[in-house]
Formats: C-alpha cells, sequence, structure tokens
C-alpha cells in the first residue's frame, strides 16, 4: 500500500477538509501518516486508525505574535524532521498551506520523493491587514519561489486557481470544499422552536464575530419582517452578544457550537454567508455556506464576490445584496413564489457538478500523473 507523509499546520480537531481527502485517500488505497503542529497542546498526541496514523507535534504558540512566529515554525520543522527520521519508507509528501510549503520541498530533495501542494488559503492576501507591504511582498515572493518545486499543486476553487495560474505554469488542479449528499441524522428546527409552518427559516452556520462576519446587521433588518425566524449555530468572540440578541428578539434562535450543521438543514429556507467587505481578503473566499446551499438546495443570501456572485449571477442559486437594509426588499417573502422555487431548480441541476465525490476523480488523475 502506498504510503503518504502530510503535514498540517494546525492540531487537526480534525480539520473538515484534509479529513474529507484522507478519508478519500484511504478509499483510493493509500495510507497517510498525519503530523500536524498542535498549537494548543490540548490534544492526544498520537491516533492510530486504520491506514491512518495521527502523529502530533505538541509545540504550543503564543496568538497574535506575528512574525516571531517564524521561530516557533523552524522549531516544528526541526521536531518533524527528527520524528520522521528512521520511520517506515514513503512514497509522497503532502503539505497542506504556505507555512509547510519550504518544509515540503526540502523533504522533496532530501527523501527524494513526489511533492504535493494543497493550498487553502492565498496567505499574502488573508493576512493583508496584519502585515506591511514588504512583508506581504516577502511571503508572496517566497511562496512563488518554493511553489515551483511541487509536483501537483492544489486549490479549493477557479479564482484561486486563476490567481496562481499567473506564476505557476503547470496544471493546477481544484479540490473543492465540496459535499455530497446528505443521508445522516435529521433534526426538524420548526418543530423544535415551534415556528409557524408557514413562516421563514434563515440559518448562518459559522464563525461570530462581527469584525469579520456582521450578521448582526442582517439580523436587526431581518427580525423587523414579522414570518422570518433566524437560526444560528457557531462560536466566536462574539457567542455573547449573540445570545444577548436572542432574549431581545424571540424569533432568534441560537444553537450553539453544532459538529454537524447539516442535520439542521430540512427546515431552512435561506443559507446566509456575510463579510466585511473591507478586507483584501474579500473576492477570494471559498465558503463552505455556499457549497452547503447548494448540497441542500438552498438559496444563499450573501454580499461575497467571487464564486459565490459568480454562481449566483451564472446559475440562479441565490441572492446577492450588498447591504443589509435592501435585505426585505431583494429576498422572496413568499415561499411559493416563481422566483423562489426557480432558485431552487437551478440549484439542483447544477449540484452533481459540486459534489465531494468528483474530487475522488482529481486524486486519481494527479496520483497517476505522479507515478509515471
Amino acid at each position: 500500500m502506498p504510503q503518504i507523509l502530510m503535514f498540517l499546520d494546525n492540531g487537526f480537531k480534525p480539520d473538515v477538509r484534509v479529513q474529507k481527502e484522507i478519508n478519500t485517500l484511504i478509499k483510493l488505497g493509500y495510507s497517510v501518516d498525519l503530523y500536524c503542529w498542535d498549537q494548543e497542546g490540548d490534544l492526544p498526541e498520537t491516533e492510530n486508525k486504520p491506514n491512518f496514523n495521527i502523529i502530533r507535534i505538541k509545540l504550543v504558540v503564543i496568538k497574535q505574535q506575528g512574525l516571531r512566529k517564524i521561530k516557533d515554525l523552524f522549531k516544528f520543522y526541526f521536531i518533524a524532521l527528527k520524528r520522521i527520521e528512521n520511520q517506515k519508507k514513503y512514497d509522497y509528501i503532502y503539505v497542506h498551506d504556505f507555512l509547510l510549503l519550504p518544509f515540503g520541498v526540502f523533504l522533496k530533495y532530501k527523501l527524494k520523493l513526489p511533492f504535493i501542494y494543497d493550498v487553502h488559503e492565498i496567505y499574502h492576501l488573508m493576512e493583508w491587514e496584519k502585515y506591511n507591504s514588504f512583508i506581504r511582498s516577502l511571503i508572496l515572493r517566497t511562496e512563488r519561489f518554493f511553489s515551483k518545486f511541487a509536483d501537483a499543486f492544489i486549490v479549493v476553487n477557479k479564482k484561486r486557481k486563476d490567481f496562481y495560474s499567473q506564476y505557476f505554469k503547470e496544471e493546477i488542479n481544484i479540490i473543492g470544499n465540496w459535499y455530497d449528499p446528505y443521508e445522516g441524522e435529521i433534526v426538524e428546527v420548526k418543530k423544535m422552536f415551534n415556528i409557524p409552518e408557514d413562516n421563514i427559516v434563515v440559518g448562518y452556520f459559522g464563525v461570530l464575530n462581527f469584525n469579520e462576519r456582521p450578521i448582526d446587521s442582517f439580523i436587526n433588518k431581518m427580525m423587523n419582517i414579522s414570518n422570518i425566524h433566524f437560526i444560528i449555530a457557531g462560536f466566536g468572540k462574539d457567542e455573547n452578544a449573540i445570545l444577548a440578541l436572542e432574549k431581545t428578539y424571540e424569533r432568534l434562535h441560537y444553537l450553539g457550537w453544532q459538529k454537524n450543521v447539516r442535520k439542521f438543514m430540512k427546515d431552512v429556507n435561506y443559507i446566509l454567508y456575510y463579510m466585511n467587505d473591507e478586507r483584501k481578503y474579500f473576492e477570494y473566499t471559498a465558503p463552505n455556506t455556499l457549497y452547503l446551499s447548494i448540497s441542500h438546495g438552498i438559496p444563499i443570501i450573501t454580499n461575497v464576490p467571487g464564486e459565490s456572485k459568480d454562481l449566483i449571477k451564472n446559475y440562479n442559486v441565490g441572492y446577492f445584496i450588498d447591504n443589509a437594509d435592501n435585505i426585505q426588499s431583494k429576498i422572496d417573502l413568499d415561499l411559493s413564489s416563481e422566483n423562489y422555487l426557480g432558485k431552487i431548480s437551478s440549484i439542483n441541476k447544477i449540484k452533481d457538478q459540486y459534489k465531494w465525490s468528483e474530487c475522488e476523480n482529481t486524486f486519481k488523475k494527479i496520483f497517476s500523473i505522479l507515478d509515471r
């Protein structure tokens, strides 16, 4: 069985995207050893599963330390190298994200193995507000230099593929944050919260941080519409603010953090994905929420350009609203309307293009090329 040596710069609690990728790789006949950087030090040091081993390197990092994190990064490199020396023979190197890219290139030449670079984020854009122009330029130049040594390059959507195609001239593969049809537990939120059958349920599932995701403005506007209920699942620094709003509005329902948000989708009529439009990274996001909405056949409400806006424009999968003040005039308050039903029909027509199982074929293609 071919062995993959994989590296991740978080503790894998798990990381949903990485877990889905590993599950697919195991299905295709590969075994994975995942070396994780446990920056909080609160997870088991090892976990052993069929064809999948997790090895966590506990190197606690002070948050918000900026460039000083580089010292900890090189400590991780050093410890990881010591841990893998004299271990079993591997067939591939696979690293996730920019911070581990140089290490992946080093291991490629040390171990003489094919190297896969899986980019979850465009790092210098994601951290645009944190660093000055010199540091951002240095990050970009570093990534441009080291990524040329990758034998396979993976990104999460077409927008990011277009960006990296400017300097990576080989084929770039898309492994999207997509979902297969849901067949798990179902929770009927209308029964759970005594919501009338003819009322509208809007769902938000994600980070509770009003600076990054200003959903509070939407909550205040939507609660002025008498037949709308708002359900929220997630966690973040503004969780207490959500709890306070729940006390203010009887039609706002907070579910807390949920490991499986998909079980709440049956009664949801709209899914909200709203971001701070002043962030540089705004148009490059590849939101899980977008793909959840497609998988469950639920129209999305969003202000996010890039792929979200493109899919709304090209396939009629939701509502692009750049100002919460316009919510009442922009969305359909009659769920039997031709416009609303048309969006559901449009989503169902493109569902198969955004199934996770499509990524299995992409992985097959990647490894067939590496094995030539």
